[in-house]
C-alpha cells in the first residue's frame, strides 16, 4: 500500500477519503432503524468531498470525470436512501 503511486499519505484528500469509507462501512452495518438516516449523510459527505475534490482538479486545468460520476452516484443514493425511509413502512 505505501509503495502504491496512487495511495499517497500526504494527498490532500487522502484523510476525508478514508473518512467516507468508514462513514460507508460503520452506517451500512448499524441496525436498519439508525443505518438508514446514517447511510444519508455518508453518501451526502461523500458527494461533498469529491466535488470538492472535482473542482480542485478543474481549477488546475484538468476536468475529472470520475471524480463528477462519483458526486452523481453520491447524490442518488443519498436521495434513494432517502426517500425509502421517508415511505411509510408496509405491514405484512
Amino acid at each position: 500500500l505505501t509503495q502504491s503511486p496512487v495511495v499517497r499519505f500526504d494527498a490532500a484528500f487522502f484523510v476525508p477519503d478514508v473518512v467516507i469509507a468508514v462513514l460507508l462501512f460503520v452506517s451500512a452495518a448499524l441496525p436498519e432503524r439508525v443505518a438508514a438516516p446514517a447511510l444519508t449523510f455518508a453518501f451526502a459527505w461523500m458527494a461533498g468531498i469529491l466535488a470538492v475534490s472535482g473542482f480542485s482538479r478543474v481549477v488546475r486545468g484538468e476536468f475529472a470525470v470520475g471524480n463528477f460520476t462519483l458526486v452523481a452516484v453520491g447524490v442518488l443514493m443519498g436521495a434513494l436512501v432517502g426517500y425509502a425511509i421517508s415511505r411509510p413502512a408496509e405491514r405484512p
